[in-house]
């Protein structure tokens, strides 16, 4: 292990960070509330300090590798990045709001890995500068650090598809390191038109310019936060911007692979992908079961207003955006119970969208249809395919395996739960520590779309960001960190 080829990669981050925060202190000048010294604000200089001497130090101790990194440089690459940019990014949280550490650690972690819970009680009152902060910090983190590593520096070679694998859903599908930067950049590109589009589409229904960028943005990367107190609901009398951003959150749960074939017509690719049809159809399906609810039980109002509410709460807790715009806990308890398994689904591997990802449970269901027609002929072999092609074992363990250890930790976690907050229900902590698992960000009971975190235990706070880092790397990456063998100089 070569520390100081690590502390090379985290110093490019450290200076990616610095240029965000002098975007996000010109901001400030131009639209700040108090714009007549015509500097960078005080509280942004705070900021940038810390910052330039932690890239000083950098510089002093990294070391540009002459040669490819290896695979364990690789893991300890990426799991330290997401640590080191969580703290870097709760700085500004710091030195603006005056906020305790520990909550800005908690509104950072939630920004990067796009869960969007938050400790502010009223996010109105903050200086423009953070709102975008906040959204920029979301937009990055959908996008994914890492892949601005393997898109934009050779000097990976061949280990770009291990920093690629640890930061992605499923393995890269090539070895080739070439194929794979080809990749990360049609991602990036696709990334970047789908923001130019949205950001235009919402200016044209009406948005005014920042937060358009801001909706845009948090809106892409699934993270949901928004620069109002009530979230979408500020455009309930708005129907044309929720459906723009009920559009783009759909689009955002879509493996971003399948979005660049959509765009270079490849349509057999398309129609081929398992993956695709099963979360367009779960989503439809719940979608429509939740609306016919809400009109049975008039709960909102008008046929078109309960359908609109419906398909946008769907959308934004399948695809773990967690933005709201009505109270979804005052509707029938069956629309919440659909709601909370569909936070758990999540979207399609390798897109903005946390949960379980679509994936592993169209495996699981293959699997056990495998299983009970073995059950019936015991001699018979039954290959399990997706996609059209034989799905090989130490990829269908790997999911599985996935699945199961993520339902142990959440029990482990809600046991954490129990004893760090005793006052809170069950139904409370679990949707709370699922909700940051799956990168959703919004829960139930205590925690529902009306409160924040704030009021939570520091021991809770530190449990809630491990759970959005496990479930954001998950799980492997973050906890290999903690593995004596991957931090031994010598091999």
């Amino acid at each position: 292990m070569r520390y100081r080829v690590i502390l090379h990669f985290l110093r490019i981050i450290t200076v990616i960070m610095a240029l965000c925060f002098v975007l996000c202190a010109t901001l400030d000048i131009f639209i700040s509330r108090t714009p007549e010294t015509g500097l960078i604000p005080y509280q942004w200089l705070k900021v940038l300090s810390v910052t330039v001497v932690t890239l000083f130090i950098g510089i002093l101790l990294g070391k540009k590798p002459t040669t490819v990194i290896t695979r364990k440089e690789a893991i300890a690459t990426v799991g330290l990045t997401w640590l080191f940019i969580i703290y870097l990014g709760a700085l500004p949280y710091y030195f603006l709001t005056e906020q305790p550490f520990l909550n800005s650690l908690f509104e950072s972690a939630s920004g990067f890995t796009t869960t969007g819970a938050t400790i502010f009680t009223d996010v109105e009152s903050l200086p423009p500068s953070l709102l975008f902060w906040r959204a920029l910090s979301q937009w990055l983190g959908g996008l994914g650090i890492v892949v601005l590593f393997v898109a934009f520096l050779n000097s990976l070679g061949v280990t770009g598809k291990a920093l690629f694998a640890s930061e992605a859903t499923a393995q890269p599908a090539v070895d080739d390191f070439a194929r794979i930067q080809k990749s990360a950049l049609t991602t990036i590109g696709v990334y970047l038109s789908l923001s130019i589009t949205f950001t235009f589409l919402l200016l044209w229904a009406g948005v005014d310019l920042f937060n358009a960028i801001c909706h845009m943005g948090t809106a892409l990367a699934t993270g949901g936060f928004s620069n109002f107190n009530n979230s979408l609901g500020h455009y309930n009398d708005q129907p044309l911007v929720q459906w723009i951003l009920i559009t783009l959150m759909i689009i955002g749960g879509i493996n971003f692979a399948l979005l660049a074939c959509f765009l270079t017509g490849k349509w057999r690719v398309i129609k081929l992908n398992e993956e695709l049809w099963t979360y367009l159809g779960l989503l439809f399906t719940a979608c429509l079961i939740i609306t016919g609810l809400l009109s049975h039980y008039d709960t909102l109002g008008t046929p078109s207003f309960n359908a609109r509410q419906a398909i946008l709460q769907t959308v934004s807790f399948m695809t773990s955006t967690g933005y709201g715009s009505s109270n979804y806990q005052l509707w029938p308890g069956s629309t919440q119970i659909i709601l909370f398994l569909m936070m758990i689904i999540g979207g399609c591997s390798h897109s903005t969208a946390g949960g379980l990802k679509v994936i592993r449970f169209v495996t699981a269901w293959k699997v056990l249809i495998a299983v009970l027609r073995r059950t019936i002929n015991p001699h018979s072999i039954h290959a399990i395919r997706l996609n059209g092609t034989v799905l090989a074992s130490s990829i269908r363990d790997s999911m599985l395996l996935y699945g199961i250890l993520s339902v142990f930790l959440w029990c482990i976690g809600l046991a954490l739960m129990s004893l760090c907050e005793p006052m809170l229900s069950l139904s409370g902590s679990l949707s709370t520590f699922i909700s940051c698992w799956v990168n959703c960000g919004i829960s139930f009971a205590e925690l529902g779309l009306t409160n924040n975190f704030d009021n939570l235990h520091a021991s809770t706070k530190v449990l809630l960001i491990i759970s959005m880092l496990l479930g954001r790397l998950e799980v492997y990456t973050l906890l290999a960190l903690f593995l004596p063998s991957l931090w031994k100089r010598f091999d």
